[in-house]
């Protein structure tokens, strides 16, 4: 049995006295089942429009482990600006490429990330002719090469 304690849902306990009011339902209360080993473990990465991932798929199971990946704190906080940039990039690429459809990421369109980046690399520092930083097509072209890297190691 169930009853309401101090506004929470708790379990009665053994031999307990619980007024009538109190009593939510009668039910047989099953510990949680044990969960696998993160080794043993495989979700397949879920697939967003275009081929890419639409969560990421190498965040450790337990949290003292995931603590180690402060994605806010120790990468997004670092670089706002650097982000909105790149992020524009994508933006710009979608409207360019499919104005028609939601943003996402074809891979179909350029497979060449390094050769690419390296162009813009060398060019940093100014704008391309679409008024775009030079710096952040690169950043979005390091970061794709970085995604596919990983994905490949996950296969």
């Amino acid at each position: 049995m169930f009853r309401v304690k101090d506004g929470h849902i708790v379990p009665c306990q053994a031999g307990e006295i619980v007024p009538e009011d109190e009593i939510l339902q009668e039910i047989a209360y099953e510990p949680p089942k044990p969960t696998p080993a993160r080794e043993t473990l495989r979700v397949a990465p879920k697939v967003g429009i275009g081929g890419a991932p639409s969560r990421a798929s190498t965040l450790p199971e337990r949290a003292k482990e995931r603590k180690q990946y402060p994605v806010a704190s120790g990468f997004a906080d670092y670089f706002p600006d650097a982000i909105v940039a790149v992020s524009n990039v994508s933006y710009r690429g979608g409207q360019q490429h499919h104005p028609d459809k939601p943003l996402h990421w074809d891979r179909a369109k350029s497979a060449d990330e390094a050769d690419t980046m390296m162009r813009h690399f060398l060019q940093r520092g100014t704008l391309d002719t679409d008024g775009v930083r030079h710096s952040a097509k690169m950043c979005w072209r390091a970061m794709a090469l970085l995604q596919k890297e990983i994905e490949a190691e996950q296969k």
